[in-house]
């Protein structure tokens, strides 16, 4: 979740980081497509190692079913990025908000999983 959290930050605040000094992955990065690709496949990747758990049978369906949708959203976001029309800034704006909501739900999905749906109901 931090790279494409970070590409976000830093290309809301690529002015600010210009000025302080702070080279930046999107300070050469003009239209926004190198950041906005860096943030979509590091987000893909970050979906896929959220299934892992599934695949590996440590976790259920019903984990897998949630990672996906928050995976899916996620990758709504980091979409949102992509240099067109303008909404680039709003979209990095999104993807930041995304990936402060996305951590924590995806954790407690794993939890709720292991404890509840594993444990509890035995499934």
């Amino acid at each position: 979740w931090q790279l494409p959290h970070f590409a976000a930050i830093s290309w809301m605040h690529r002015a600010d980081y210009a000025r302080a000094g702070y080279r930046m992955m999107s300070l050469g990065d003009t239209t926004g497509a190198r950041t906005f690709r860096y943030a979509l496949v590091s987000g893909s990747l970050l979906v896929a190692a959220s299934l892992v758990p599934v695949a590996l049978r440590f976790n259920s369906l019903f984990y897998g079913a949630v990672a996906l949708a928050l995976g899916g959203y996620f990758l709504k976001q980091i979409g949102r990025m992509r240099p067109s029309g303008g909404e680039a800034d709003r979209g990095a704006r999104l993807t930041l908000i995304a990936s402060v909501i996305y951590l924590p739900l995806v954790m407690l999905a794993l939890v709720a999983d292991r404890w509840l749906v594993k444990g509890w109901l035995g499934w």
